[in-house]
C-alpha cells in the first residue's frame, strides 16, 4: 500500500481516484436508501385484476344431478329428483348425504369434481344460487345438489316448468253423444297439448256435470292447464295414476273450450346448451 511518504505524482493518483470514487458510493448509497423508502409507501405490487370468465354452459341433459338431503325438509330430495326433468335435468342418485366430519350449513352445497366445474356453475345459476361451491376429487362431471338445514325450494324457473305440448291429455266420453271425444282431442292439440288416448274411460266412469280433469301426482301442473282450457271441469284426483298424463272426462252437460286467447301466453323455452356461466377467478 502506498504511503504518505510516496513521490508526489502517485499521491496525486491516490486523491484522484478517492475523489472519483467517493460520490459514487454516496450516491449508490442514497438511491438505494430511496428506492427501500420508496417502496415501504408505495407497498408491495399488486396482482393484476381478474376478470370471470363468460363460456356457456353445458347442456342440462347432459351431465348427472345427484339429490342428497342433509338436515333438510324430510322427502325434500325426492321432490327436487322430480322437478329437475321438467327443469331438463336428469337426476341421478337421490337419498340422505353420508354423514362425515363436516357438517352442512344453510342453504346447502354443490358439489363437484375438476372436470365438472361448468356443470356446477350451471346448477347453481338455474337451480340453487345461495348454495356453497365444493370441489372435490370425483372423475367425472356429475354433480351433488346437498340440501342443507335452511332449504326451502329452488329458484323460480324463468318459465313455467310445464308447457302445453309438454302434457299429454287422453280424452275420454262419458256421455252418449258419438263423436264427442274425437272432436274434442283435435280441439285440445289445436291448442298446443299433446294427443294422448281417445274413447271410452277405462275405468267406466259417469261425469254428469261438464267435465272432470283426472291426474295423478306427478300430473298436477298438468292438469291445471288442462283446467284453463276447460274452466268449468272439476280436479279429480287420482293417487292410481303413476304417470304424468291427464284424463280429460267430458260429462252430460259439456258445452266447449276455452279459445285459445283466453290461455296463460307461454314465453319460448331456451334451448339447451345457450345458458352461459361466469367461471371464477382462480384462487392464489
Amino acid at each position: 500500500m502506498l504511503g504518505w511518504n510516496a513521490d508526489p505524482w502517485s499521491r496525486r493518483r491516490v486523491g484522484l481516484l478517492l475523489f472519483v470514487l467517493t460520490p459514487a458510493v454516496f450516491l449508490g448509497g442514497g438511491l438505494l436508501s430511496a428506492s427501500n423508502a420508496l417502496s415501504r409507501v408505495i407497498g408491495p405490487k399488486e396482482a393484476a385484476a381478474c376478470t370471470p370468465q363468460t363460456v356457456k354452459a353445458p347442456p342440462q341433459n347432459s351431465f348427472t344431478v345427484n339429490v342428497l338431503n342433509a338436515e333438510g325438509p324430510k322427502g325434500a330430495a325426492r321432490a327436487v329428483a322430480k322437478e329437475l326433468p321438467l327443469r331438463q335435468f336428469v337426476p341421478g342418485e337421490v337419498g340422505n348425504a353420508q354423514v362425515d366430519t363436516r357438517v352442512v350449513q344453510g342453504i346447502g352445497e354443490i358439489r363437484f369434481g375438476p372436470s365438472g366445474q361448468d356443470q356446477a356453475l350451471l346448477v347453481q345459476k338455474l337451480l340453487l344460487p345461495q348454495a356453497r361451491m365444493l370441489r372435490d376429487y370425483r372423475p367425472n362431471t356429475s354433480v351433488d345438489l346437498v340440501l342443507g338445514p335452511q332449504f326451502t325450494a329452488l329458484k323460480p324457473p324463468d318459465g313455467p316448468l310445464v308447457r302445453r305440448a309438454d302434457v299429454v291429455v287422453n280424452v275420454y266420453n262419458t256421455t252418449y253423444y258419438e263423436g264427442l271425444g274425437k272432436s274434442t282431442s283435435d280441439g285440445m292439440v289445436a291448442l298446443g297439448f299433446a294427443r294422448g288416448a281417445v274413447g271410452l274411460d277405462p275405468q267406466n266412469s259417469w261425469i254428469q256435470d261438464a267435465a272432470a280433469i283426472r291426474f295423478g301426482p306427478d300430473g298436477e301442473l298438468g292438469a291445471k292447464l288442462v283446467k284453463e282450457a276447460v274452466p268449468d271441469a272439476r280436479l279429480l284426483p287420482d293417487p292410481s295414476n303413476t304417470t304424468a298424463t291427464v284424463d280429460l272426462l267430458i260429462g252430460m252437460k259439456w258445452t266447449a273450450l276455452a279459445p285459445a286467447d283466453k290461455l296463460t301466453v307461454e314465453p319460448p323455452k331456451q334451448a339447451l346448451g345457450e345458458i352461459e356461466v361466469d367461471r371464477p377467478c382462480p384462487k392464489s
